[in-house]
C-alpha cells in the first residue's frame, strides 16, 4: 500500500510518535504549529548531516552594553534554548549572563531545563529535559498539551527578557 505525500505529511496526527513518517511528519507538524504560534521552520545544515527545525520566539536584550537575542528552536523531539550574540569575543560572557537568567525563572516556574550546547554564532545554551510533546493513552500526539508546553516555554523567554531588561536599567 502506497501513501501519498500529502497523508505522509499529515501523519504527524494520527501515528505514535515513533512511528513518524521521517520529514514528512515533521513537515506537517511544524506547519500545523505555525498556524497557532507563528515562528518558521526548514531545513538546518550541520556536519552532522543537518535536521529540520522550528524556531520561534525571538527577542532581543541589552545587558551590560552586550546586545543578544535568544529564542525557542525545535530540533526533531528536543526544545532547545538558543542564543545568538553580535560579537564574537562576547560568545561566552553573553551565554553566561543568559544562562543565569534562564536558569533561574526556570527554577521560579518549575521548567525542567539543563544546560546544553557549545559556543558558537548560534548556541544552545539549555535544552528542556524530558522533552516537549505530549502524548494521548496510544501514544499519538496530544497537539492541545504539545502546545500548552510550548507555550509555557514561551512564557519563560518573555520573563527572562522582563528580568535582564529590568536588570540592565538598574
Amino acid at each position: 500500500m502506497h501513501i501519498s505525500v500529502d497523508e505522509s505529511i499529515k501523519s504527524y496526527s494520527t501515528k505514535p510518535l515513533n512511528e513518524w513518517n521521517g520529514w514528512y511528519s515533521w513537515q506537517g507538524f511544524y506547519a500545523e504549529l505555525q498556524k497557532h504560534i507563528g515562528g518558521n521552520w526548514g531545513y538546518v545544515s550541520n556536519p552532522a548531516g543537518g535536521f529540520l527545525g522550528f524556531w520561534w520566539h525571538w527577542k532581543c536584550v541589552e545587558f551590560e552594553n552586550k546586545k543578544f537575542e535568544f529564542y525557542l528552536q525545535l530540533e526533531y523531539h528536543k526544545l532547545i534554548f538558543k542564543l545568538y550574540t553580535h560579537k564574537t569575543n562576547e560568545r561566552k560572557k553573553v551565554r553566561d549572563i543568559y544562562r543565569r537568567f534562564l536558569f533561574q525563572k526556570a527554577k521560579e516556574l518549575n521548567i525542567p531545563v539543563k544546560k546544553y550546547g557549545r559556543i558558537g554564532k548560534w548556541m544552545g545554551v539549555a535544552i528542556l529535559e524530558g522533552g516537549y510533546r505530549v502524548t494521548n493513552e496510544n501514544g499519538t500526539l496530544d497537539f492541545d498539551g504539545t502546545l500548552t508546553v510550548l507555550k509555557q516555554n514561551m512564557n519563560l523567554l518573555d520573563e527572562v527578557k522582563k528580568e535582564i531588561t529590568a536588570h540592565s536599567k538598574s
